[in-house]
């Protein structure tokens, strides 16, 4: 009687870990005792450690396969950082967009107050050029003037790109004594407050009459 073993790997468990590196491997292997071609025994071996060379030797697709699910997750970190990068970005521009209209408003406010010193400086003899030319009953300071507009009136004016508007607002600021709500260029202006939308019509008879907002 002619005995002869042979061992074949009959199966290998490899385990991934959860970014897709080789965390462990195994394989199982089986001895067979035959008598010429026929089986006498088979014998399911204990479970063998493999390396990743070894692992690499027996299952040459394993390590490629190792190597992409490496790349995947090197590609979902690089997208993660793009994701912060683009949200830091968005917070950077809103940064910019903010400190641009606060230059804008301290620029408008520093034109303003120019334009009242150059009425005050440059007042002309004409008083048809000016709003008020001298004290008169009844005018009131731009804060006086302000206060008859309610606080979303207020901001409606500020925020108006309406160059109309605006000019009537500077005009009013830099009256050299006091705003007079009858002289004709208020009262346009404040007709133009009304067909811009920023007042209604009964705001404006009640500005017009000089009555605070409810």
């Amino acid at each position: 009687m002619a005995l002869s073993q042979t061992t074949h790997v009959e199966r290998v468990t490899i385990v991934l870990a959860p970014d897709g590196t080789l965390k462990g491997a195994h394989q199982e292997s089986l001895s067979i005792v035959k008598d010429g071609d026929a089986v006498v025994s088979a014998l399911q071996e204990p479970p063998v450690p493999l390396d990743a060379a070894t692992l690499a030797t027996i299952l040459p697709g394993a390590q490629l396969a190792a190597q992409s699910q490496a790349l995947i997750a090197e590609l979902a970190a690089t997208k993660d950082l793009l994701t912060a990068a683009g949200t830091a970005l968005e917070a950077a521009k809103a940064d910019i967009a903010a400190r641009d209209a606060t230059i804008k408003a301290r620029d408008d406010a520093i034109a303003a107050a120019e334009a009242r010193a150059i009425a005050a400086e440059q007042r002309p003899a004409d008083s048809a050029s000016q709003l008020v030319d001298a004290p008169q009953a009844g005018a009131l300071d731009f804060l006086a003037f302000l206060a008859l507009f309610t606080s979303a009136e207020q901001a409606a004016i500020v925020s108006s790109s309406d160059p109309a508007v605006r000019l009537f607002m500077l005009m009013t600021s830099g009256a050299y004594a006091g705003v007079v709500l009858t002289d004709a260029r208020v009262v346009a202006g404040l007709d133009h407050l009304v067909a811009a939308g920023i007042l209604t019509a009964e705001r404006r008879a009640q500005i017009g009459a000089g009555k605070l907002p409810a």
